[in-house]
């Protein structure tokens, strides 16, 4: 296994072909080549994300349609406008049907989150269940102003609408009460006019006027995953959500006021006023604004992460293999021993099975005890077999440690994300550090070993 560069090299030039700075370049051509495994290895570790992604999906859709979105709910009152059509010189007068959406002058809503798992074969997903309470009142204007002169407002066939990403969320008894008596309207599928998901519920209202404030309140159970968004169409909204689920992530056009985190769940309330959002509070639905910016909501993160941990730890290959080369190159100079460019590779292609080692253990075990496991077996096995082609105890124990130190330091990497970019700096220097002193007295050029050949 050692018998690289053995026998008598042919004068100053084989000595030059054998020393410590063509080696070093040997090696460094080395570790550049072990990007062509990595870029496989990064491909199926790509691959397996994506699938977890696509399962997660398969489960949340079959759940409860994904990740739902909230909005409303909108007043939609239907007009009919006089227009004028000239063919072949004849004028023509009809009636174009459009649509006035009202925003409630306050919205409440009250939403309690129970979290839960679902598993197909190794992958899982976060799911819920939302028990929303929504109330507020509407104070109708007077749209006269707001349509053309001959237009008719239809108030007896306005309706209340309410959106939804996915009907397949409904669950339970979904109910809309309206009025000072809270009278139950009859709730039908499909919001008729798609303002933000195009999916939803929506119901006729009776005795519509103009000036008129109307109390209402909405009751519904919504299945989801993973996350939740809402929509402020409120002159002043107010949302309060709450879970038992440690692991929230806050997303969207707007943070909570308040909130709370512990090992219990979390409770965040949101309060935002009209002006902070980039619509008003009548408009017309077929010149609708862009709702869906002022989206808000909670994700429902799950700390096994270890993908995307995987995924981070083959960007760092090359350094690592950097790490792991020069300090067999340190063992080999130093010490006086001979490391064949095949060995090298063997230790490149151990950093390489570590890696998916990693990625099919984690999948099982999570992503710690996968790291420790397949971590050391490889400390073990390159440590191992470095001390056997040195043929010495003492730098098979100082491989060891240094080994130890290296996927130590991987580890540190993945785990500090922040800054992950300042200790990896500082690890480089100092390895760069010890790799000058250390080799301060090499002979790079082989010329003692070119003079011992003559």
């Amino acid at each position: 296994m050692s018998d690289y560069g053995t026998g008598r090299a042919g004068g100053g030039l084989g000595g030059f072909l054998r020393s410590p700075g063509v080696k070093a370049i040997v090696v460094g051509v080395l570790i550049l080549a072990m990007a062509v495994p990595m870029v496989f290895v990064s491909f199926l570790v790509a691959d397996r994300a994506n699938r977890a992604l696509e399962v997660r999906a398969e489960i949340g859709t079959a759940w409860g349609g994904g990740a739902q979105s909230l909005g409303g709910p909108f007043l939609i009152v239907p007009v009919d406008e006089p227009r004028t059509r000239v063919v072949d010189q004849v004028e023509t007068r009809y009636f174009e049907r459009g649509h006035l959406v009202i925003l409630p002058e306050a919205l409440s809503v009250e939403a309690g989150l129970e979290v839960g798992r679902r598993h197909r074969s190794i992958h899982e997903v976060l799911v819920y269940g939302a028990g929303l309470a929504l109330s507020g009142a509407f104070l109708v204007p007077d749209l006269a102003g707001l349509v053309e002169e001959g237009a008719r407002i239809l108030w007896d066939e306005a309706y209340l609408s309410l959106e939804v990403s996915d009907n397949r969320g409904f669950k339970g008894e979904t109910r809309f009460l309206w009025g000072e008596t809270r009278t139950a309207l009859a709730v039908e599928p499909s919001p008729r006019l798609g303002l933000f998901t195009g999916r939803g519920a929506h119901a006729r209202v009776p005795g519509l006027t103009a000036g008129a404030s109307i109390p209402f309140a909405l009751q519904l159970t919504l299945n989801g995953s993973e996350s939740l968004r809402l929509l402020p169409v409120g002159r002043d909204t107010v949302v309060r959500l709450s879970a038992a689920w440690p692991h929230p992530s806050f997303q969207g056009a707007f943070l909570p006021t308040t909130s709370r985190v512990g090992a219990d769940g979390f409770e965040a309330e949101w309060q935002v006023p009209a002006i902070a959002r980039s619509f008003g509070q009548v408009f017309r639905a077929e010149t609708r604004p862009s709702l869906g910016e002022a989206a808000f909501g909670v994700d429902l993160h799950s700390p096994v992460t270890f993908y995307r941990k995987v995924e981070r730890a083959t960007k760092y290959a090359i350094l690592f293999f950097g790490f792991v080369f020069l300090t067999v190159f340190l063992a080999e100079t130093l010490a006086g021993g001979r490391v064949h460019a095949v060995q090298y590779l063997l230790v490149g292609a151990s950093q390489c099975v570590f890696y998916l080692l990693l990625l099919s253990l984690a999948e099982h075990l999570g992503f710690r005890p996968a790291y420790a496991i397949a971590a050391g077996a490889n400390v073990a096995l390159v440590s191992l077999y470095g001390g056997v082609v040195l043929g010495s105890v003492r730098l098979f124990l100082i491989l060891l440690g240094v080994l130890l130190t290296v996927y130590g330091l991987l580890y540190s990497l993945l785990e500090l994300e922040d800054h992950a970019l300042l200790f990896g700096s500082i690890a480089t220097f100092l390895a760069l550090a010890i790799t000058m002193f250390a080799t301060r007295r090499v002979d790079w050029y082989g010329r003692r070993l070119a003079r011992t050949a003559d």
